[in-house]
């Protein structure tokens, strides 16, 4: 059996390395075999958000996208990934970063055009389907919102939930999926690091502004992958929410 400390930590206050942890477990009449850290010979990978996607002037099938890695400038990186969009969050291996397997990632030139890193999938962190079990095996790995891989009818119930644990507090919600703080009484939206705009969700769609661009993208969307589950025979979509 597997079992990963974050979970044991989840029924149990503790703070030992994985050595001391293996070892109060053996002694404990638990016998713990052997111990694996994942984030072993992973290096300046981070978390990186896609401003961009444009196509690569000398190639059918590649792309060139603007990442952003938390630094001045966006890191530009060319992939031959297709199942990106923007504002996707994804790991970037950066300069000089390592993988799983010793696997060193420089920046260079892909057909002429200037990389600065790698966008990882889950084989090469050395993750499978058991670790994401709706990400995809043959394209990049995409670190979604709570809710993004849920249906409809199962986001909304959640957000009732949510709705009703809040009552009576003042609660922070930090998202990108707007969906997700459509009924908030104030909602901040941020670009590039600043207040751009402010307002409720209905004020901030009429004022056609940055937060209706992104609602309207997003909203779009979502329609579009319903419709491809449709003609699929997926599940119904039923939208709860419109642009007004």
């Amino acid at each position: 059996m597997k079992m990963p400390m974050n979970w044991a930590k989840e029924f149990a206050e503790f703070e030992c390395t994985p050595q001391e942890f293996a070892d109060r477990m053996t002694m404990s009449g638990s016998k713990v075999e052997t111990y694996e850290c994942e984030a072993d010979g992973i290096k300046n990978v981070v978390v990186g958000k896609i401003l961009e996607i444009v196509p690569h002037p000398d190639s059918d099938h590649m792309v060139v996208c603007q990442v952003d890695v938390g630094r001045d400038a966006p890191v530009q990186i060319v992939t031959g990934a297709n199942n990106l969009k923007m504002g996707d969050l994804v790991p970037a291996a950066l300069h000089v970063a390592k993988l799983p397997g010793g696997k060193e990632i420089r920046r260079g030139k892909l057909r002429g055009v200037e990389s600065g890193g790698m966008l990882c999938s889950l084989s090469e962190l050395g993750l499978t389907t058991h670790d994401f079990p709706n990400a995809v095996e043959d394209g990049i790995l995409v670190l979604d919102e709570a809710t993004s891989s849920v249906d409809t009818l199962t986001e909304k119930a959640i957000q009732e939930a949510i709705g009703t644990v809040t009552q009576g507090r003042t609660s922070f919600v930090i998202a990108h999926r707007l969906s997700t703080v459509r009924d908030a009484d104030v909602i901040l939206v941020m670009r590039d690091g600043k207040v751009v705009e402010r307002g409720s969700h209905r004020d901030l769609l009429a004022a056609h502004g940055y937060y209706y661009r992104l609602y309207t993208q997003q909203f779009v969307q979502e329609s579009s992958d319903a419709a491809m589950k449709r003609s699929a025979g997926g599940a119904d979509f039923n939208p709860e929410a419109s642009i007004s």
